[in-house]
């Protein structure tokens, strides 16, 4: 963290802009700084971004000065939704000694245009409040036809101006049509203030080093690599290529040839994940590469919240709704027995005649118990849902990047919590609020970010997308016997469907195409040309060009599915690497929270270690 205060940051950067006359007010202003607070508090923020944002998490720097002599305890309430009916609140409770001085960075919730159009800060301490908008993005229309993009260069931020309002096509590539346009929203920060967290960079496109500005250091570089193979686009443009090698081998990240994509005017663009790395020339972004070709860097990558994952979530059918042929079935036999029942205790022997106003409220008590528990019982107590996910497993680097998108069902009659660590990050789908009549969404900062309230809230279907990156100790392994290639499965669990491309980029795929390869078991490959589909439940007409490049057909097959086509592996996959379905994917994180799925579909990209 840096030690001048939030106020004082942005005047030694004004002056320096002016310094050397380069003020650029229009990039500058894209990130947003506020000083507030009473006589017990002061508090200044810092969210160092464009005011536009996809879906994800976004940081914001405090600094938090107690004016008084005494102790003092404040809740620090960060928000979004204002008067909507949808709300994201973040809480976290401070206690600051006398006349201590505080910083802090935090990471916010932001889900969305339906959640409005500012971020907010409220701190409740002694009885009294103050409050204070943080951070305004773009309007709604705005923002969603916006591409928010980061330059890292030197005070001043001359640089972040050529980003700027550039028009831009996404979808475009090989193959590919321009799905839709956007326009960038550029915002410049120096290398000393990004963040090591790659949750921080999760609303947005773009970000672009200036290799000619002072460079980011290792955590930040490390961040930024995570942000990248999870979808981001990384670019590195002004300086030697050799800077941007040193920077991303510090990071573990080699650019190989395998993974460089076609030729084009855009220069030297390689494959990282789900992400894409691009190299300019030394004479800068402007005089290298016009702004019409920027939408050929994001390819198919949109973040690290794919918009099939985002807005196309998988149906999870038969919940949310009552047992309507139970609950009728219990109302006919209430009508059928009551009668009897009463007339049996009214012939008893002895019977008084009032006994029926003892009788029928107890049994209409005890159907109403059996109602209930039918109602609570026919859809379970636990977590049941739908999840689709798909893994991209670099064994060469030893990592898994995960996107996955999953509709979840709470049985239990109480709202769910849920844990992610800071390798993941969840964004609940528009779709979730529709369900619900006063969705909010609860995150409490001091239990380590810990998900409340309508995330996974009691009997609603509630889907979200997820992010996450996490180590990985093995994959597959190639052996070669004379002149047979077999595949060894060292992951942990068991492997269908497998399809591989070698080096010379001839496809494989075991003697039996659809046999289970379990944990640690060898098989013999032979050389194919078939198809490999893949079913995504209620997936998009675009989503194969959204997530993986190459899928080149999307059939229906009449029943809620669309099969995803591959007719050619090579230019799917690079040399050495490999495609497979497993039945739970060990790299998706559960939240702390036991599910049952029962739809899945979960799709493993390896890389294995490249070799002559």
């Amino acid at each position: 963290m840096p030690t001048p205060s939030c106020s004082t940051r942005r005047l030694l950067l004004l002056l320096a802009a002016l310094c050397f006359g380069a003020l650029a007010p229009r990039a500058q202003a894209q990130s947003s700084y506020e000083t507030f607070g009473d006589e017990s508090l002061e508090i200044s923020t810092e969210v160092p971004l464009p005011r536009a944002m996809r879906p994800g998490w976004l940081p914001v720097r405090l600094r938090l000065t107690n004016q008084l002599d005494a102790t003092l305890s404040t809740t620090l309430e960060f928000s979004l939704g204002g008067a909507w009916d949808v709300r994201s609140e973040s809480t976290l409770p401070v206690t600051l000694e006398p006349g201590e001085e505080r910083e802090l960075e935090v990471l916010v919730p932001f889900f969305g245009e339906q959640f409005g159009e500012s971020v907010r800060l409220r701190a409740s301490h002694r009885g009294v409040s103050v409050s204070e908008t943080i951070h305004r993005i773009e309007s709604g229309s705005a923002n969603r036809s916006a591409a928010p993009f980061l330059v890292v260069t030197s005070a001043g931020f001359q640089q972040a101006q050529q980003f700027q309002a550039l028009t831009i096509g996404l979808g475009a590539g090989s193959g590919q049509g321009v799905s839709f346009t956007r326009s960038t929203v550029a915002a410049g920060v120096i290398a000393e203030d990004l963040s090591s967290d790659w949750r921080a960079y999760s609303t947005l496109m773009f970000v672009a080093i200036d290799l000619n500005a002072p460079l980011p250091g290792r955590a930040a570089m490390d961040a930024l690599a995570k942000w990248t193979e999870l979808g981001g686009n990384l670019i590195f443009f002004g300086g030697p290529r050799s800077r941007a090698d040193d920077l991303l081998a510090a990071s573990g990240v080699r650019l190989q040839d395998r993974l460089q994509l076609e030729a084009n005017q855009v220069g030297q663009v390689y494959r990282h994940g789900f992400g894409r790395i691009t190299l300019y020339s030394e004479l800068g972004f402007a005089e290298s590469f016009g702004a019409k070709h920027l939408g050929l860097l994001a390819g198919s990558s949109d973040g690290p919240f794919p918009s099939l994952f985002y807005r196309a979530p998988p149906a999870l059918p038969g919940v949310g709704l009552p047992p309507l042929n139970l609950l009728t079935a219990a109302l006919i036999l209430v009508a059928l027995i009551m009668g009897p029942i009463q007339f049996a205790q009214m012939k008893k022997r002895n019977a008084k005649p009032w006994r029926f106003l003892q009788t029928t409220p107890l049994l209409g008590l005890g159907f109403a118990v059996v109602i209930l528990m039918v109602s609570l019982l026919s859809q379970g107590l636990g977590v049941r849902e739908s999840v689709q996910s798909v893994t991209w497993l670099d064994q060469e680097r030893r990592t898994a990047s995960t996107v996955a998108t999953r509709t979840s069902f709470s049985g239990s009659l109480f709202a769910q919590t849920q844990r992610y660590g800071a390798e993941a990050a969840v964004i609940p789908s528009p779709y979730t609020a529709d369900n619900l009549r006063e969705p909010r969404f609860l995150v409490d900062l001091a239990a380590g970010g810990a998900l409340r309230g309508a995330f996974l809230p009691t009997r609603v279907p509630a889907s979200s997308a997820v992010s996450a990156h996490a180590a990985a100790r093995s994959g597959l392994r190639l052996e070669k016997e004379g002149d047979t290639l077999y595949a060894v499965n060292d992951l942990d669990v068991p492997l269908q469907r497998l399809r591989l491309v070698d080096n010379e980029g001839r496809s494989f795929q075991p003697q039996d195409a659809d046999v289970e390869i379990g944990a640690g078991e060898r098989v013999q490959l032979i050389e194919t040309e078939a198809l490999f589909d893949v079913r995504l439940r209620h997936a998009t007409a675009h989503a194969p060009i959204e997530l993986i490049s190459g899928l080149d057909e999307v059939k229906d097959d009449g029943l809620g599915f669309n099969s995803l086509a591959l007719r050619h592996l090579p230019p799917v996959l690079p040399r050495r690497a490999w495609m497979a379905e497993v039945k739970r994917s060990p790299f998706l994180p559960d939240g702390g929270v036991s599910r049952k799925e029962e739809h899945a579909v979960h799709l493993i990209l390896g890389l294995m270690e490249e070799r002559p």
